[in-house]
């Protein structure tokens, strides 16, 4: 059995993996929105999904763990984590929404580990100017190829 965290559930919170012995899978939108007492996410294994807006606005997060089970990051997940400096997103993201990182402008370092992960409006561009934000990818990777093309840094994912 699994458990989702529904939306604004959980909005002055910290983030938990299990809740009565079942395992957190998604992140409903909105879950942590504007919670700024969160610094920083350890998100547990098991977790598939990253919910609409679930952290949006958390303008104190630094720091987040994605672990190597999510599969998707909707829409705005971290709109508005002005202070994120970093972000790793593991091979098995194969899904990245619009305006995931829209208004992450601390974001200096982003790592994306699937190779056919492509780049859809996520916000890593605001107006004409990228972000600057250093991409490390796989070579030939689709976001290496977006990168090249919208004047963003990367490095080879080693």
């Amino acid at each position: 059995a699994t458990t989702e965290i529904y939306t604004l559930s959980l909005h002055d919170a910290l983030p938990i993996s299990t809740v009565d012995n079942y395992v957190v899978s998604a992140i409903a939108d909105h879950a942590f929105e504007a919670n700024w007492d969160i610094t920083s996410v350890t998100l547990p294994s098991g977790l598939s999904e990253i919910g609409e807006g679930a952290f949006m606005d958390c303008g104190n997060l630094t720091t987040v763990t994605i672990p190597d089970t999510v599969a998707q990051i909707d829409r705005a997940a971290f709109a508005g984590c002005s202070s994120l400096a970093s972000l790793s997103l593991p091979e098995t993201v194969s899904t990245v929404m619009e305006e995931a990182f829209t208004g992450c402008a601390g974001l200096t370092d982003l790592t994306v580990a699937n190779a056919s992960l492509e780049y859809d409006s996520w916000g890593l561009v605001k107006g004409s100017e990228p972000l600057n934000v250093t991409i490390t990818c796989p070579a030939g990777s689709a976001i290496e190829t977006w990168a090249a093309a919208n004047g963003i840094s990367t490095k080879t994912l080693e």
